[in-house]
């Protein structure tokens, strides 16, 4: 019979991890990044870590939302708002 292996990420850090590098990149505290502050400066530092877990990482957006205890829709609109920054005007 053949084992199933959990599915590993190909980046090899934790939704933890990767919380720890933006919270000392922005100064945000992680409690505020998986908090219900709508403030700019939090909004921009989870949008950093939609990024960095969802392009850089590989990881699922359900784990993400679960992680920032938003839903995934939210996850996919913080996603889309990066996207359409990227656009040249």
């Amino acid at each position: 019979m053949a084992t199933i292996s959990p599915r590993v990420p190909p980046g090899d850090k934790s939704l933890g991890d990767l919380a720890a590098e933006v919270s000392e990149a922005t100064g945000i505290e992680i409690g505020e990044l998986r908090g219900r502050s709508r403030s700019r400066a939090v909004s921009c530092a989870r949008r950093l870590f939609v990024y960095k877990a969802l392009i850089e990482n590989q990881l699922r957006a359900v784990d993400v939302a679960s992680y920032l205890c938003i839903s995934p829709a939210a996850v996919t609109a913080h996603l889309r708002k990066l996207k359409s920054e990227e656009r040249p005007p």
